[in-house]
């Protein structure tokens, strides 16, 4: 990933820009700047993740095991980048649930109301980097 511009520091009429006693660096892309401070990740627009799970029946009782995880994913995603990630768990049978792709397996994860995760364990590290990816 290109190394990104201090706050303060104008572009050139190339988005590149300079820090005093620093190489030249590139903007991520033109219009919006990306700040990384002490491994937080700031972006311009939001980006929503959204969470489809169900309870899940077993001889102990119910259990909201998806929920946790979620909880946790947005917990992580935060820490990363702080108010420009919107994490939203679902249950399957919420009224305000996402259209569901009609193969969908859950959990099912959902970044900008695109497929990122269907059927599988929920991955902080593929969420991540596919927020990364939208901010490139």
């Amino acid at each position: 990933m290109p190394k990104v511009s201090q706050q303060g520091d104008p572009p050139d009429d190339n988005g590149w820009a300079r820090a005093q006693g620093q190489q030249r660096r590139q903007f991520i892309s033109p219009g919006m700047r990306a700040k990384c401070r002490s491994k937080l990740l700031l972006m311009d627009s939001l980006v929503v993740v959204q969470i489809i799970g169900a309870p899940i029946a077993c001889k102990e009782g119910v259990k909201d095991t998806w929920r946790e995880v979620a909880e946790w994913a947005a917990g992580q995603l935060k820490a990363r980048f702080g108010n420009s990630v919107e994490v939203q768990y679902f249950d399957l049978f919420d009224q305000d649930c996402p259209l569901m792709p009609p193969s969908a397996k859950l959990p099912l994860v959902l970044v900008n109301n695109e497929v990122l995760i269907n059927g599988s364990k929920i991955s902080v590290p593929a969420i991540r980097k596919r927020i990364e990816q939208l901010r490139l």
